[in-house]
């Protein structure tokens, strides 16, 4: 069922346990339906501040295509119009790299993007791992997902995977790349080696 049936059908449920009377509600409804809606939709934040904590019933693929398809896609696209193409994507490639090359910006990355989070946004497969290289065959991406459907790999490859480059230099690493899943290939191919 798609989840905006889902929202309404669960808005709708909400509406009848919380503000019609007692007596309708157990005349239309059963209690079970009064013990899953409460279930549903928790009125007992311990703290307004933890609204934002809850945790989204929205699918990787979903919260993918907000936050990329449906904003930030479209308005690089319109941006995009105003200057040269090559000029564009050089500049996008230039700013994304030195926000990804900074201490502040990578640890937050870091910290908020844990083995739940990759092993939901890639398929991928270590190749190496050892004290001097670490290298990743990477063989689906949700960004690339993403960027290939809203017709947009030339913007994907230019702020997600050119910044690979930054991040790894900024972690004192050196990253070898032949191919990007964003540029057509059929896999990514990452081999970041410790710089001495």
């Amino acid at each position: 069922m798609e989840a905006s049936k889902i929202k309404h059908r669960n808005d709708r449920r909400h509406f009848l346990s919380r503000l019609l009377p007692a007596g309708m509600i157990s005349c239309i409804s059963c209690p079970k339906m009064l013990a899953a809606a409460q279930k549903d939709h928790p009125d007992d934040i311990p703290n307004p501040d933890d609204l934002y904590k809850v945790r989204s019933e929205m699918s990787y693929e979903s919260i993918f295509n907000f936050a990329f398809r449906d904003h930030l896609i479209p308005m690089l696209k319109e941006l995009s119009t105003r200057y040269p193409k090559e000029e564009f994507l050089e500049g996008m490639k230039e700013a994304a790299s030195q926000a990804f090359s900074r201490k502040d910006v990578m640890d937050k990355s870091n910290k908020n993007l844990n083995q739940v989070f990759w092993k939901h946004v890639i398929e991928r497969e270590v190749i190496e791992d050892s004290d001097t290289a670490f290298e990743l065959r990477i063989t689906k991406c949700l960004w690339e997902k993403v960027y290939r459907e809203a017709d947009a790999t030339d913007l994907g490859y230019a702020i997600v995977c050119h910044t690979d480059f930054a991040t790894a230099e900024a972690s004192e690493q050196k990253l070898i790349r032949t191919k990007t899943l964003m540029q057509g290939d059929d896999c990514c191919n990452h081999r970041w080696i410790c710089e001495p």
